[in-house]
C-alpha cells in the first residue's frame, strides 16, 4: 500500500513539473498547442519514466512524438529542442523541491546538549579561579623597607646597556624618510643628512659620516617602523 502510494505521489509531481516545463517552452517558441495535450503528454512521459531501469530511456522519444504531433512541428529540432529543456526545467524543480523538504542542514549553537554547555561553563570558571589564585601568588608586596618576591623567583637580572662605539651624532644622522610597501617586498627610504637611498630588506650601503665609513644595513620593516644596523649596532627607526 505504501509502495503504491508513493509511486502516485511521485508520478502527480513529475506529471505537474514536466506539463508546466513543456508549457514553458512552447509559448516561448510560440509553437500551437492545447492544456489537454499538455498534460497528456506530461502525464504520460512520467508514467513511463516510472518504469525501473528502461522507463526513463522509453519515455524520452515517446515525449519526442508526442510533442511534434501536438505542435505539428519538425521532430528534429523543434521537439527535440523542447523536450531536452523542458527534462532540464523538471529537474531543476526537483532539486527546489528537494531542498525546500530538507530545510536547513547547518548545526545550530541552541541545539548544543545542555550538559556540554555546563561543562564548558564550568571549565570557564576553573580558568578564572586560577587565574585569580596565581595572580595574588605573585604579587609583589611593597614595604617601606623593599620589595618582597614570591619564594623561589627573583628578579630577572639586567645585562648593561652595550656602549655604542658610534657617535650620537652619527645616529641621528640616519633618519627614516618614508616605507615603500612595492608589490613584492617593502623597502625603506633612508637619509644620511647629504642624500637620499633606498634598502629592501637584507640590502645595505656604505655612508660617510664623522666617524668614518658606517655600513647601514635594512634587518627588518614593518608598518611605520624600520630596524637598521650601523656597523652591526641596531638601530630602530620611526616614521611617526
Amino acid at each position: 500500500m505504501l509502495l503504491a502510494l508513493s509511486y502516485a505521489i511521485e508520478f502527480a509531481v513529475q506529471a505537474v513539473f514536466m506539463s508546466a516545463a513543456l508549457w514553458v517552452m512552447i509559448k516561448l517558441q510560440n509553437l500551437s498547442h492545447t492544456f489537454l495535450g499538455l498534460l497528456i503528454c506530461g502525464a504520460l512521459s512520467s508514467a513511463i519514466d516510472i518504469i525501473p531501469y528502461f522507463g526513463h530511456y522509453l519515455a524520452v522519444p515517446t515525449l519526442y512524438v508526442c510533442v511534434a504531433r501536438m505542435t505539428r512541428a519538425e521532430v528534429f529540432p523543434d521537439a527535440v529542442f523542447t523536450v531536452v529543456i523542458a527534462y532540464a526545467l523538471t529537474f531543476c524543480m526537483n532539486l527546489f523541491l528537494l531542498g525546500a523538504m530538507l530545510g536547513d542542514l547547518r548545526p545550530s549553537a541552541f541545539d548544543e546538549p545542555d550538559e556540554v554547555v555546563a561543562g564548558l561553563t564550568e571549565d570557564m570558571e576553573d580558568a578564572d579561579e586560577m587565574t585569580g589564585i596565581t595572580t595574588n601568588q605573585f604579587a609583589a608586596v611593597k614595604t617601606n623597607a623593599a620589595t618582597i618576591y614570591p619564594p623561589k623567583l627573583k628578579p630577572a637580572a639586567t645585562k648593561p646597556a652595550p656602549v655604542s662605539k658610534l657617535s650620537e651624532a652619527t645616529i641621528k644622522s640616519i633618519t627614516l624618510k618614508g616605507i615603500n610597501s612595492g608589490a613584492t617586498e617593502a623597502s625603506a627610504v633612508v637619509s644620511d643628512g647629504k642624500r637620499t637611498f633606498t634598502l629592501g630588506v637584507g640590502e645595505s650601503r656604505s655612508v660617510p659620516t664623522s666617524d668614518g665609513s658606517v655600513t647601514v644595513k635594512c634587518e627588518r620593516i614593518t608598518t611605520n617602523t624600520v630596524q637598521l644596523s650601523l656597523n652591526g649596532e641596531p638601530v630602530m627607526l620611526t616614521l611617526w
